[in-house]
């Protein structure tokens, strides 16, 4: 069995493009998310912090957030998304 080399697209496809655009501003954004112990903020694949407050949580994501540029998602326990706050400008 013979292994295909596949080369990634080009830049200049406009599909690739906005895909590339849409996982860096995931990767930016503030996550918010309720869990047992409190509120888990954390951005993208860091590791994040705990607060026992929602506003304190959301404090702390949207300082954060304003200085980045990137948005705020709440999550709730279950993974809903409940609300999506726009960066401040």
């Amino acid at each position: 069995m013979t292994h295909k080399t596949l080369r990634p697209p080009t830049q200049d496809n406009d599909q690739v493009h906005s895909y590339v655009k849409a996982v860096q501003k995931g990767l930016r954004s503030y996550l918010v998310i309720e869990n047992r112990c409190g509120w888990y903020v954390r951005q993208g694949k860091n590791s994040g912090k705990l607060f026992q407050t929602k506003d304190g949580a959301l404090e702390f994501a949207r300082q954060h957030a304003a200085s980045e540029e990137s948005e705020v998602l709440i999550f709730n326990q279950k993974g809903e998304l409940l609300q999506r706050q726009a960066p401040a400008r």
